[in-house]
């Protein structure tokens, strides 16, 4: 069997592996990406909460170790997951329309999978990515919050190990009882403050 995948061919020996067709993996967002994730992000949020396209540019760009992609070989990116950091404590619609790349904490904007991959544990498996990666892509990081709605509040708890739930402060996003998620480890490497 061959090398498969984005740019393989021609590189054996030069320590890349061969990739099942078929398989997914998890990398950093490029900026040839963002197109893609914005697509996604309009097809998995109503428009009144949807992130522009111009808002991930402007993400990717700012956080990139904020930002990881899902690529399924053969089909492209399938999911994202980004956020930004914020020095505020508590999430707001203020701390979460800029980066703040001193910030401690890691704020999750988007968890979106394509249609024909949800439920599959494409997202669980993208966010489990997702917060492994946090401590080497954004050392300074403490915690990692997110706001989302009742009905996934199952998904986050059990592809996070999320450790506390309250309400989320001002959200000026029309649906204001989103629940806020807080967490404090990641699998692997505990994220303290102080670290």
């Amino acid at each position: 069997a061959g090398l498969v995948g984005p740019g393989a061919q021609g590189r054996a020996g030069r320590g890349y592996a061969a990739v099942a067709r078929g398989a997914l993996w998890f990398r950093p967002c490029g900026p040839g990406d963002v197109g893609t994730c914005a697509a996604l992000e309009a097809a998995g949020y109503p428009a009144d909460e949807a992130a522009s396209p111009e808002a991930l540019e402007r993400r990717q760009a700012e956080a990139p170790g904020g930002f990881l992609v899902a690529e399924r070989e053969g089909s492209g990116v399938v999911g994202f997951v980004c956020g930004t950091q914020t020095a505020a404590d508590g999430l707001t619609h203020e701390s979460m329309a800029r980066h703040d790349p001193g910030g401690r904490t890691l704020c999750i904007h988007s968890v979106c999978v394509a249609e024909e991959e949800r439920r599959a544990g494409v997202g669980s498996r993208l966010l489990q990515a997702y917060l492994r990666a946090v401590p080497a892509a954004l050392p300074g990081v403490a915690s990692v919050r997110l706001i989302c709605k009742e009905h996934l509040l199952g998904f986050y708890a059990a592809a996070g190990s999320v450790t506390g739930a309250s309400r989320a402060g001002d959200r000026s996003k029309a649906v204001t009882s989103w629940p806020a998620f807080t967490r404090f480890t990641a699998m692997g490497p505990p994220i303290l403050p102080g670290r």
